[in-house]
């Protein structure tokens, strides 16, 4: 009896355990259940751990407050901010009429996954496609200072009156260029301007604005492709780059239209020389003397144009891009399909001759922008013989007198460091890109590490002095 008792216990402990366990394990299926609900939830409505992030219209007319807050406008559309999972952003909506517009979304997806680890540059962070109701919008972390040319020449903010801060700016600025070229293969931004370089919190500069921007390829000249399905784009951006880079130049044909001036300008100055040379067999003095006959013309071109209030179509479109209208929050865009008038390099601008030597040349008329607080065409100034900024620079340092170009509102200014970057602003600016130096070079230069070569200019009165001028 007592055996058969002890028995009896035993197979009800046995079975009591047994219910624990299938409890047990049932309840564990239901938390395993429970999360792989909560995982998949959170997947539908987080983005990815790497940007730019993918978001439905409807989350970013909420974070906008249905675009409620008007930052600025560019070419690709407006700009609204508003704040999204507890940050805030700048968000681009892309004008619907706007076909460059949509090159240029494509364009900004295609580098943002490549470029988001650099604290120098801000791509987009995010983006909402709908090829079928034409709504293309870019999200981007918002500057709280905006941007440069917001800063500098509209508000003239009291931060950038000493020197050192501006002198900080242009390093920042110069890194970021160096980085982008330093990569396998080079990035060229195509647009470097003010109005694409945004001011965090503390001041420190970063290059925004891929829209135009390229890989370098063995053809230096093939911009980035235009993605055949408009639909595929948002979600295979990724892969798009090293596709079809030839098959996009159709594309862009239409920009040989887009810089006219500059680029027969610069026609203009090569055949000149190249006449010249067979004829004369010109020396180098005499190359540097027609240089600054084309300075003269060019500036009192661009002087007398802006004096009188007779721009020409091409010259009133290229105003109105390079300043951009309203408030900018940190984002703008601009209608060129090879950046913006008077940042254009000259080969670029007219042939379409592309390489990192076009973003130097930029640079060197961001230089002068900094350094003097001035716009590249000013079209208040009575003398028109400084209406034009490179040309005004470029006499300056033939006369030797490169402090000229500096922003009389500038606080303790370092006249050495000053000078050294209207001197690395021309070498920037030289019409021969093969002349120019490497944004490495750039930066060497402004930081000490390499010395400043010598100007290829000599010091010679301005030709301003003998040109007769009606009283």
């Amino acid at each position: 009896m007592g055996m058969g008792r002890g028995e009896g216990e035993g197979e009800g402990e046995g079975e009591g355990v047994n219910k624990e366990k299938s409890g047990g394990i049932g309840w564990g299926c239901s938390v395993l259940i429970l999360m792989l609900l909560c995982l998949r939830k959170r997947k539908r409505t987080t983005p990815s751990s790497d940007p730019p992030h993918p978001y439905p219209y409807s989350v970013l007319r909420r974070a906008t407050n249905s675009f409620s807050t008007r930052l600025g406008q560019g070419g690709f559309g407006p700009v609204f901010s508003g704040v999204l999972q507890g940050h805030p952003v700048a968000v681009k909506l892309m004008d619907s009429a706007s076909l460059q517009g949509e090159r240029e979304f494509h364009n900004e997806l295609l580098f943002a996954s490549r470029l988001h680890r650099s604290p120098l540059l801000v791509p987009p962070i995010g983006f909402s496609s709908d090829p079928k109701r034409r709504r293309f919008l870019l999200v981007y972390p918002l500057m709280p200072n905006g941007n440069l040319h917001d800063a500098l020449l509209r508000r003239r903010i009291p931060h950038l009156t000493p020197w050192n801060n501006r002198f900080a700016i242009i390093l920042d600025v110069a890194r970021a260029l160096r980085y982008l070229h330093s990569l396998h293969p080079p990035v060229i931004h195509s647009d470097v301007k003010p109005s694409n370089v945004l001011l965090d919190h503390s001041f420190s500069a970063k290059l925004a604005d891929f829209g135009l921007a390229r890989f370098k390829t063995h053809h230096d000249a093939a911009p980035l492709p235009h993605p055949d399905s408009e639909s595929d784009a948002a979600s295979d951006f990724d892969t798009q780059s090293q596709h079809s880079l030839d098959d996009a130049k159709g594309d862009y044909e239409e920009a040989r239209e887009g810089v006219v001036e500059g680029g027969e300008a610069w026609q203009q100055e090569e055949e000149k020389k190249k006449k010249k040379k067979k004829k004369n067999k010109v020396d180098v003095e005499n190359e540097e003397e027609e240089e600054e006959e084309e300075d003269e013309e060019e500036a009192s071109v661009y002087g007398k144009r802006s004096v009188d209030s007779r721009l020409s179509g091409e010259l009133r479109r290229a105003r109105w891009n390079s300043y951009d209208s309203g408030k900018s929050g940190g984002v703008s865009s601009n209608p060129s399909t090879r950046g913006t008038v008077f940042y254009v390099a000259p080969e670029y601008g007219y042939s379409g001759e592309v390489s990192e030597k076009c973003d130097v040349y930029s640079f060197g008329v961001l230089l002068l922008v900094i350094v003097s607080g001035r716009r590249p065409l000013q079209m208040t100034v009575s003398e028109f013989q400084r209406a034009n900024l490179v040309a005004w620079a470029r006499q300056c340092g033939r006369r030797g007198k490169l402090l000229e170009v500096v922003d009389e509102s500038v606080e303790c200014l370092d006249k050495g460091q000053a000078t050294l970057c209207v001197t690395v602003a021309l070498m920037c600016l030289l019409k021969s890109s093969s002349r120019r130096p490497s944004m490495k070079e750039v930066l060497r230069m402004l930081t000490g590490e390499i010395p400043t070569p010598q100007l290829p200019l000599h010091n010679s009165h301005s030709p301003f002095k003998s040109r007769n001028r009606p009283t």
